[in-house]
């Protein structure tokens, strides 16, 4: 069995990547890499990381933390660069990657669900990681011991809450509904707020405001990075989302009607905030398929032991 994960590298040092700079500072040899120098050397003197391409090219594990189109030119310069370790990318939308079997490194493709508001280095925090889920990319075909590499890195080191695996159209499709639409929903209610004649008056928002708009804090240029790519998708959100909003309109008169709504968006919004139960351990060689399988019947791993064991829990 192979010894633990001791060295990381990062590529991308915005909200993200400098998250996963800040959360890793301590726990092993990291190097961390970005087109942005100003950003690149902050980070590298707030975690002590070595700087530049090339160590990170030498770690056991590489993190390519960039929007969606850049990943692809990053693989290819870290096949360059003679990368052995294994390379993982965290991008919001999996549509434009390439294929795995097209690149020169090993590579898996992963999703922390997980941020806050803002954007760049300077808002980066390390809190967002302890308990996200993590989805992973996966089409049952992968090495049992990047596998196990990828879930050792978001359990033992990042305190990962879940892993859920998935294809990749799959992916894109749920994306749309639990990361991309809510961010539009913050836009939307934004520019109603900015264009109502009510707007002087921003003492009176609530809690409700505040959250729902939270994410429209965001640098407006990486909302667009992610919700564009994703487009087919998230069109297909937005005509659900009318959908519902002409559905309530038409019963705003009808106490009834609503509340049954009302019921129903709870019961929805209440499986969110659901704690995992008990879990249930066993050994599972076949890391990518099993987790796959996994994921299709409605469950989740909650927990990992090298270098085969998995931890599951239902919902």
């Amino acid at each position: 069995m192979r010894g633990p994960l001791r060295s990381v590298g990062v590529v991308g040092v915005g909200h993200i990547g400098g998250s996963l700079a800040r959360a890793l500072a301590t726990r092993v040899e990291l190097a961390v890499a970005d087109v942005d120098e100003e950003a690149e050397a902050a980070l590298a003197r707030a975690t002590g990381a070595r700087r530049g391409l090339g160590p990170v090219a030498a770690s056991e594990l590489v993190v390519v933390a960039t929007p969606t189109p850049a990943v692809p030119s990053i693989l290819e310069a870290l096949a360059a660069r003679g990368a052995r370790g294994l390379v993982v990318d965290v991008a919001s939308v999996k549509r434009g990657l390439p294929e795995p079997q097209s690149v020169g490194v090993r590579w898996l493709s992963l999703h922390p669900m997980a941020g806050r508001e803002g954007s760049g280095w300077r808002a980066a925090d390390p809190a967002i990681f302890p308990r996200a889920t993590w989805a992973f990319v996966l089409d049952g075909s992968e090495r049992a011991d990047d596998v196990a590499l990828a879930l050792e890195f978001v359990f033992g080191l990042l305190g990962a809450g879940a892993v859920v695996a998935l294809g990749r159209a799959e992916h894109d499709a749920i994306l749309a509904l639990v990361s991309h639409l809510p961010h539009l929903l913050a836009e939307a209610l934004g520019l109603v707020l900015a264009r109502s004649d009510a707007a002087p008056r921003w003492w009176l928002g609530s809690g409700s405001l505040r959250d729902a708009t939270r994410v429209a804090c965001s640098d407006p240029r990486r909302v667009a990075e992610m919700v564009v790519p994703n487009v087919e998708e998230l069109c297909d959100a937005l005509g659900a989302l009318e959908g519902a909003l002409a559905e309530l309109r038409r019963h705003l008169g009808d106490p009834e009607v609503l509340v049954r709504r009302f019921e129903e968006a709870r019961r929805a919004a209440r499986r969110l905030r659901r704690e995992v139960g008990s879990a249930t351990a066993f050994d599972a060689p076949e890391l990518a398929a099993t987790l796959r399988a996994l994921s299709d019947a409605g469950e989740a791993v909650v927990g990992f032991e090298p270098p085969s064991t998995l931890y599951v829990a239902s919902q």
